[in-house]
């Protein structure tokens, strides 16, 4: 929404400019340039329905294992995360700084700038995703995972070449010592999880709708507290990627 305001401010500031300096009028232009914030209200409109979707899903049935709706992706809207067709945590992106909203939204389309995530599980537990970015110039690619104001796990994007290659998309997680590496194909939803080279975890997107997302551990080597923080890690991978 706010890109195509941005937009339309852009452009009336050029038409202005053109008929003071060359006496030069547009309608043609004008008309055309009118249609931005039309088109911004109905991306807001479109936007609020995204969120309340986000805010109220409920899985069809208790399985897969983990299961999410993320609809819409720059805002702070409540989104719920599904462990057998419970409740297990809810939670929201968050941006530390005002401004850095402003700047995702107008700047960055996908809204993968200055990603940050927090957790709040059912007995009231809080881990959030702090986002590690230090330059405008640079996208995300670090995140710490804190509990407790403790940091608990490390995450890394890993952009590169060999993976644009080959149009694939990684993250690895670090936690307790051990590592994970999360992987999938740029035009396919699917989604590995590997520790030790051996495949643990699978996600992907619902067949039948783009924004629901499933996740479910298919090994039983995979400890209560170990799946929880996969499947977290997992929507920040969706939101990153998918």
């Amino acid at each position: 929404m706010l890109y195509l305001l941005t937009l339309f401010v852009v452009g009336l500031i050029g038409i202005t400019l053109r008929f003071v300096i060359k006496g030069e009028f547009d309608l043609e232009q004008l008309l055309i340039l009118s249609m931005l914030p039309i088109g911004a209200i109905l991306v807001w409109l479109l936007q609020k329905r995204q969120i309340r979707r986000d805010s109220t899903y409920q899985p069809k049935q208790p399985e897969p294992r983990w299961q999410s709706s993320v609809a819409e992706r720059h805002s702070s809207g409540r989104k719920l995360l599904y462990r057998g067709g419970e409740i297990y945590a809810t939670y929201s992106r968050y941006y530390r700084k005002r401004w850095q909203e402003i700047f995702n939204q107008v700047i960055d389309g996908k809204g993968n700038g200055y990603l940050n995530l927090s957790f709040t599980k059912a007995d009231g537990t809080a881990i959030r995703f702090v986002d590690q970015k230090e330059s405008m110039l640079r996208w995300n690619e670090a995140w710490q995972i804190v509990q407790d104001g403790q940091v608990i796990g490390e995450i890394k994007t890993d952009f590169t070449v060999k993976n644009s290659v080959a149009l694939q998309e990684g993250i690895t997680l670090i936690w307790k010592d051990q590592s994970y590496y999360f992987k999938s194909f740029r035009l396919d939803s699917r989604t590995e999880v590997m520790r030790d080279q051996q495949v643990i975890a699978k996600g992907k997107r619902s067949d039948l709708f783009r924004s629901h997302y499933q996740f479910e551990v298919i090994t039983d080597q995979v400890d209560e507290e170990e799946e929880s923080i996969l499947a977290m890690v997992y929507v920040l991978f969706v939101y990153i990627h998918k």
